[in-house]
């Protein structure tokens, strides 16, 4: 996963839910993070893919809710500038899963 779609995926849950729930939006240039969010180096990259299904009752079926798993190293300068956004994205999760409790992530400082 490139910090460049990470980076979209926390700002785009976060922005969402504080609409959503505060009726705030982000006073972010969304574009422009997220040009320098691509430009972010990816120094460690340890990621697989997790097969995960539920079972459905309203479609009497299993759905695949897959994803990947594993460690993310970042470098670069707008790590310190995205490393907000970051936090608070571990707090509520990212991807489509988060109503199952998935897309959780854990950041430390290196």
């Amino acid at each position: 996963m490139t910090s460049r779609t990470l980076a979209s995926a926390v700002l785009r849950r976060l922005s969402a839910l504080l609409e959503h729930h505060a009726d705030v939006r982000l006073d972010l240039d969304f574009g422009a993070l997220l040009s320098r969010a691509a430009r972010v180096q990816t120094v460690e990259h340890d990621v697989r893919h997790a097969p995960l299904r539920r079972w459905s009752n309203r479609h009497n079926k299993h759905i695949d809710i897959s994803g990947k798993i594993g460690r993310l190293t970042y470098q670069g300068e707008a790590v310190e500038e995205l490393w907000p956004y970051l936090l608070a994205g571990q707090f509520v999760g990212v991807g489509k899963g988060t109503v199952y409790g998935l897309g959780g992530y854990e950041v430390r400082a290196g």
